[in-house]
């Protein structure tokens, strides 16, 4: 399995806040962002293969390839010198060193996420064409899916509180090939870029209307990291169960 960790946005949000590293490599507890992240993964998909996509700037200037490779020894990065649209076309830009036909994962680096995808994809993969990890929230800034009763997924919203079922950020493709024929189908029918940025939520739009069919993984718990508010939530959880000083 393909994994994509797409690493290569701005973090304004943080910038603005006065933070003056990466976003996935600020201090969170004790650790890197992004180890958070890796976190929800690596004891489910070990063998499989990683794939992240950052910024040449940022192999440049920081620690970020030590970082990676320290938790992944066998990931590729994919480093880039532009910026992109967003989150889809950076996962895109992955394409020449993902293996094509094999699935793809899909996760964002700021959130830690307690999921049992593993086990969802060994049931349902024969069956589904995409699975997205959501969870129950609803705040705006998040991503929705709204669902034929209790399975699938109907459509997929971006800063629009549709259903309680907001999207972590870990998205499923039954393969690499077939995301990249969604992402360059946006790209032919110029499709809106939502938000003024390509997501990968909405790219399943395409392949629903397209007859494809697209499950819901419950996560068992879900910590956004993306923002500094998010963060600091986050880090007074861990300190409140005793999980730092």
């Amino acid at each position: 399995m393909n994994i994509v960790i797409p690493l290569a946005g701005e973090g304004r949000r943080f910038q603005e806040a006065g933070f003056h590293v990466p976003k996935m490599l600020i201090d969170v507890a004790g650790r890197p962002m992004l180890y958070w992240a890796l976190d929800s993964l690596l004891p489910f998909f070990q063998n499989h293969h990683f794939i992240f996509v950052v910024q040449q700037a940022h192999l440049n200037s920081t620690d970020l390839e030590q970082v990676i490779y320290r938790r992944c020894p066998e990931a590729a990065v994919v480093a880039l010198d532009r910026k992109t649209r967003g989150q889809a076309e950076s996962v895109w830009e992955a394409r020449s060193v993902m293996c094509q036909s094999d699935p793809l994962l899909i996760f964002n680096g700021d959130t830690y996420v307690g999921t049992d995808i593993g086990r969802a994809l060994s049931e349902d993969a024969g069956s589904l064409d995409g699975l997205i990890n959501v969870f129950q929230s609803s705040d705006p800034s998040f991503s929705y899916v709204e669902l034929h009763g209790n399975e699938l997924v109907r459509s997929v919203r971006e800063k629009r509180v549709i259903s309680p079922w907001a999207t972590s950020g870990l998205y499923y493709f039954r393969t690499a090939a077939e995301y990249l024929r969604l992402v360059s189908q946006a790209v032919e029918e110029d499709v809106p870029a939502g938000e003024g940025e390509w997501y990968v939520s909405e790219i399943y739009n395409l392949m629903i209307r397209a007859g494809g069919r697209v499950g819901i993984d419950r996560a068992l718990f879900c910590h956004p990291l993306g923002t500094p508010s998010q963060m600091d939530a986050f880090i007074n959880i861990q300190r409140s169960q005793g999980g730092m000083p």
